[in-house]
């Protein structure tokens, strides 16, 4: 007698379980804000920094929930995730940024220990932004060798935010080991340039997408999160100009 056919994954719909773990992404990130961030008070750019800290809480929280949400499914066996290019943009965003928060409180952590400040010493980098960019790395790398069917639309905009994360890669070790100048304008470098080309190729692949009725929930999370990150240095610009002004 041949064995019952598998049973195919749930479908992945947005559910009360999921908007928990959105809920606690969002507040993780906002208890590290409240926790260990010395800005001053009251002023413009302390109120534009807090508006920002909501968004940018919001955006990633819901890439932290898709970590839970994989590693969740990883300890029941249910498959289904990920599969889909939001999905990956979503996990590989969760990564990077759990990654970033741990060294966030690394940083801070040394800072109290010593009693000075590091934000202008390398070992910032070297402590914060270079194991997170080295995660979103390798995820886009692992995205792309797991996914040889993707459309060329999808590829290429993987390989930009993969060419987004070799730059930051490359901006730290510069300023660990070659020169701070070069390694503090790679980033801005890609404010002006890297960024717009990814908003522009994330539209694109959502335009041509031939399967974008059968794209769940989660994979629309994951697109949107992209979209949003990739704006949040304008946005800040922008929150920043504001409350200037207003002042």
């Amino acid at each position: 007698m041949s064995p019952p056919p598998a049973q195919p994954p749930p479908p992945n719909r947005l559910t009360i379980s999921f908007l928990m773990l959105w809920t606690l992404g969002t507040a993780l990130i906002l208890a590290c804000y409240r926790a260990f961030d010395d800005s001053p008070p009251r002023n413009a750019q302390a109120l534009a920094v807090s508006f920002y800290v909501l968004i940018y809480a919001l955006v990633h929280g819901s890439a932290i929930a898709g970590v839970l949400l994989f590693i969740q499914r990883k300890i029941a066996k249910v498959g289904g995730f990920p599969i889909q290019p939001g999905h990956w943009l979503l996990l590989i965003r969760g990564f990077s940024t759990l990654v970033w928060l741990a060294g966030w409180i690394t940083r801070v952590a040394i800072e109290r220990l010593c009693g000075r400040n590091i934000l202008d010493s390398p070992l910032y980098l070297a402590i914060q932004f270079l194991p997170a960019a080295a995660v979103s790395l390798a995820g886009y790398a692992i995205a792309l060798r797991r996914n040889p069917e993707l459309g060329r639309i999808w590829r290429i905009t993987l390989r930009l935010m993969q060419s987004n994360a070799t730059l930051g890669c490359v901006g730290a070790v510069a300023v660990l080991f070659v020169d701070p100048f070069v390694g503090q304008m790679l980033p801005v470098a890609f404010t002006a340039c890297l960024a717009p080309v990814i908003l522009v190729s994330l539209l694109v692949a959502l335009a041509t997408d031939p399967d974008w009725k059968s794209r769940d929930f989660f994979h629309w999370a994951g697109v949107v999160s992209a979209l949003a990150s990739t704006m949040l240095p304008y946005i800040y610009q922008l929150l920043a100009a504001m409350f200037v002004v207003r002042q």
